[in-house]
Formats: C-alpha cells, sequence, structure tokens
C-alpha cells in the first residue's frame, strides 16, 4: 500500500468520499436517493455565497431541515460542535501529550485514542483495522494493551522524521521483549547510537523504510523516533512522562500544515492549517468536524465552496448506496478565517464505513 492511500484511510472515516470514494465498485443499480442536502450556515459576515445558495434551497424545499437540527436516532443535535481544544498548531501540548524533541517540524499530528475505540462496541473494530494498516501491521503487538498513539513530524507520507509514541499497559519486561524482537528482524546497518540513559530500554529498528530508535522510555511508554534524536528524546519521556489518557473523548485527531501538499482534494491551495475530529456520541454514532484556516476572512469562502463541491462531486449513487447516506446532511459554516464542516453518523452509517476499511486493509471489517 502507498503511503498517500494509507493517508487516504486514516481519513476515511471522517471524509470518506475524497479518500475512498472514487475506489469502490458500483452496487447494482438501485432508485435514486434524493439529492445531498448540504446546508451552508449563515457567516459571521452579513453577505452569504450566492453559489451555494441554490444548494441550501433545494434541501429545504425537499424537506430537509439543517443538520444542526436534524433528528437522528436518540440525538438531536451534534454532541461535537468543534475540534476539541489542544489540537491546534499553537497548543503547548497534543490533547495533553507534549511531543518529545527530535520530530522536526510537527506539519502533522495524528492521535489515535484505542482506549475510546475499545470503550465503545461500534468503534471497537477499528483498532483492528488500524493495525493493518502499513507501517502499524509491522508493529503489531495486541500483549502490549495499546492505549493511545501519538504520530508528529514533517510529514505523514515520509515518516522518517516523525515521532511515534504509544502508551501501553504491558508491564517493562514484555515491552522489552517485543523491542528485542523487533530489533532481531532489522536488517543488518552501520551501527545506531542508543541512549544510555537508566529506565531506557532501546533498539535498533526498521520500520516504514527508515532505521528509527525503538526505546521503552520509563514505564508504559513506547517511543519511535530518528536515530539522532534518541538520547534527547528519552531524556524528555523521563523528565515528563506521558499522561495515561488524552485529554479528549474524540476517537482521533488529525493536524495538518499547508494540507494542500498531502490531500489538494479536501484543502485548497491557501490553507494553512487544517483540522479534523471524530468523536463517538450516544447509540454508537459519531460527529465529525472538520476544521480549515485560511489565511484571511476574506479568503475563507473559497475553501469552504471547495469543500462543498467535493462532497457534493463525490457523493455519487455508490457512495451513497455503500455508506448509507453518510455524506448526504453536511453542515458548513465560516467563522472569521476558519471553515467549519460538521456532519453526524448514525449508527448504521458508522458500521458501514468500519466495515468498509475493513475490506479495504484485508479483514473482515466491523460487527
Amino acid at each position: 500500500m502507498t503511503a498517500p492511500a494509507r493517508l487516504g484511510l486514516l481519513l476515511c472515516l471522517a471524509v470518506s468520499a475524497a479518500a475512498c470514494g472514487g475506489g469502490q465498485p458500483a452496487p447494482p443499480p438501485a432508485p435514486a436517493p434524493p439529492a445531498t442536502a448540504v446546508v451552508v450556515l449563515p457567516d459571521t459576515a452579513p453577505e452569504s455565497a450566492p453559489a451555494l445558495a441554490e444548494v441550501a434551497d433545494a434541501a429545504v424545499e425537499a424537506g430537509e431541515p439543517p443538520a444542526a437540527a436534524m433528528e437522528v436516532g436518540d440525538a438531536t443535535v451534534p454532541e461535537l460542535v468543534a475540534v476539541p481544544p489542544g489540537l491546534e498548531a499553537s497548543a503547548p501540548t497534543v490533547w495533553g501529550v507534549r511531543v518529545p524533541p527530535g520530530a522536526g517540524p510537527r506539519n502533522a499530528v495524528v492521535v489515535v485514542n484505542v482506549d475510546a475505540m475499545r470503550a465503545m462496541p461500534a468503534f471497537a473494530p477499528l483498532s483492528a483495522v488500524a493495525g493493518r494498516l502499513p507501517p502499524w501491521n509491522e508493529l503489531s503487538a495486541p500483549a502490549l494493551g495499546l492505549g493511545w498513539v501519538l504520530v508528529a513530524g514533517p510529514s505523514l507520507v515520509r515518516t522518517e522524521r516523525d515521532v511515534v509514541l504509544l502508551r501501553v499497559a504491558a508491564d517493562d519486561a514484555t515491552i522489552d521483549r517485543w523491542l528485542d524482537a523487533l530489533g532481531a528482524k532489522a536488517p543488518s546497518r552501520a551501527a545506531v547510537p542508543m541512549p544510555t540513559t537508566p529506565d531506557v530500554h532501546a533498539v535498533s529498528v526498521h520500520v516504514d523504510g527508515a532505521t528509527r530508535v525503538a526505546m521503552r522510555a520509563g514505564h508504559h511508554v513506547v517511543a519511535f523516533v530518528p536515530p539522532g534524536a534518541a538520547a534527547e528524546a528519552s531524556r524528555a519521556l523521563l523528565a515528563s512522562p506521558p499522561p495515561e489518557h488524552v485529554a479528549s473523548p474524540a476517537l482521533l485527531g488529525v493536524r495538518l500544515l499547508e494540507p494542500h501538499r498531502v490531500i489538494p482534494k479536501l484543502a485548497p491551495d491557501g490553507v494553512t492549517e487544517l483540522r479534523l475530529a471524530v468523536a463517538p456520541t450516544r447509540a454508537d454514532g459519531a460527529d465529525v468536524v472538520l476544521e480549515e484556516d485560511a489565511p484571511t476572512a476574506a479568503r475563507a469562502r473559497k475553501p469552504r465552496d471547495d469543500l462543498i463541491a467535493t462532497i457534493d462531486a463525490q457523493n455519487t449513487m455508490a457512495v451513497r448506496l455503500v455508506l448509507a447516506g453518510i455524506l448526504d446532511h453536511v453542515e458548513a459554516t465560516t467563522n472569521g478565517r476558519t471553515v467549519t464542516v460538521r456532519l453526524h453518523a448514525t449508527p448504521d452509517q458508522v458500521r458501514n464505513v468500519i466495515n468498509l476499511l475493513g475490506v479495504m486493509t484485508g479483514g473482515a471489517g466491523g460487527p
């Protein structure tokens, strides 16, 4: 699987139209469902986008209320109305986790809250799906009791300078045996300097096409770092151990700087930062929030229009049928220079997305 495909799967739950909508075979013909109801809510500025007015009018004429007022299962209002604080580039930590030195520019950050997935039966299969994605399939270790994963660095496509943190429940001996087994698989290469800090167990590994230092730093913390950053990162992790749980109920958080370089369909040129969060709701549903920052408030309209056009174009009959209409009701707003797109997924839609991800990664999908 190529690196861009891996990134597409990572974003698939939240933005399935752009990430995986075009790669699936069309199902048998069926009656066409109603048109996508993309609801454009008023901007903070008084003038609204005329290009989108017809879409909103059509939704109203079709009897579709705004997404924020729709009844979906037992939830009348989406619970996640903004990306939880702490994911933005200016935050000192990422949902309470301090990224150790060595990651280089933190253009990309991903947080996967495995504890939260495990606590929700509908989302539990996602941890298995993630475990089948490269490079995580190289690191599969159910015995570790993974709690959360954080990836930070210059890129999610070329990951050799990224830092990966794992919070696990396993004891030191179990972690050390797992690390030693990973190190034994690495091809013979030039010697890599290892940290000599007490209470650190480190080995040289080869993951995702690059040599890294994999280490246990203290207890219940595993880090994968570039070789030149191992000593400094180990000292930082011992001095300030990461928390047992991330400071957010969200299942997934993603931040990209200059995201158009990676996913131009979702972030046109000019968007400076993208943030995405997926959180569970009552009755095994999910809320998804995507935020994009434009350089100025005046330039925020185009990213909003482009996002809506992408969603509308990708929400074909096949996508609606396969994903149970997850993109049929989308809410788009602008607030200053920030564009926010929200959608709510029902339990059936969540199951369909997880099943699709399972099939795409070579597994059986969800329950």
